[in-house]
């Protein structure tokens, strides 16, 4: 659970800034940033925001994640019929070619609230097939852990929506988003927003998304 405010992050962008009077950047362009550093976050390390919780299923092979998710995660095990509050069997993900290859009719097989198996591919983060298909009634409930859009904090007053570890990463991200206002300008500037926007990405785990700083000399 959060504890730092968004003010706290701002307070310190601003030191970094040089800038504690609001002279260049106002507290809410800051306030600003770090709720889109959040979102950011999040597209690149979806587990950074992340909900559990009892889902019931439709009929078919073809799923979705609940309303209000970006992305699944996982699907640990079955949750019984409704209410779908006991935990049962345990679901096995598998790849779509393998079971193509081991069961072609898998989609066609005999209908059942139990989930063996799930397929998942990032391509389609929002969707996911169960084996076997779910009946036309009586449907199954599954443990469902899904990635979520952080919800925005409301004031500059609240907690960050993400746990306290990512302070830095939002730090970095509002630092990257205000020299990059400067970075046409001002090599310095342009420097300066390149190294907080490769260490955000960095921080998770996302080294392919680094950029090179210009070196200033000849």
């Amino acid at each position: 659970m959060a504890t730092i405010t968004c003010q706290n992050i701002v307070d310190k962008a601003e030191l970094q800034l040089r800038d504690t009077g609001n002279d260049r950047w106002s507290a809410d362009d800051l306030f600003g940033w770090l709720k889109s550093g959040q979102r950011q976050a999040a597209i690149f390390k979806p587990d950074v925001s992340v909900t559990n919780a009892s889902s019931v299923l439709v009929a078919g092979v073809k799923q979705s994640i609940p309303a209000g998710g970006i992305q699944l995660i996982n699907i640990p095990y079955n949750m019984g019929v409704s209410p779908g509050t006991t935990p049962g069997a345990a679901i096995e993900l598998v790849d779509l070619k393998t079971m193509g290859r081991l069961n072609p009719t898998w989609t066609t097989d005999t209908a059942a609230a139990v989930v063996q198996n799930y397929i998942f591919s990032e391509s389609d983060p929002k969707v996911f097939y169960v084996y076997p298909a779910q009946p036309t009634s009586g449907f199954g409930y599954v443990n469902i852990i899904y990635a979520v859009t952080p919800a925005d904090p409301a004031t500059i007053a609240a907690v960050i929506t993400l746990d306290d570890i990512y302070e830095t990463v939002l730090l970095d991200y509002v630092l990257y988003s205000a020299y990059a206002e400067d970075s046409a300008q001002s090599q310095f500037a342009s420097n300066r927003s390149v190294l907080h926007w490769n260490k955000f990405v960095e921080s998770l785990g996302r080294k392919d998304l680094k950029e090179k700083m210009d070196n200033p000399r000849p």
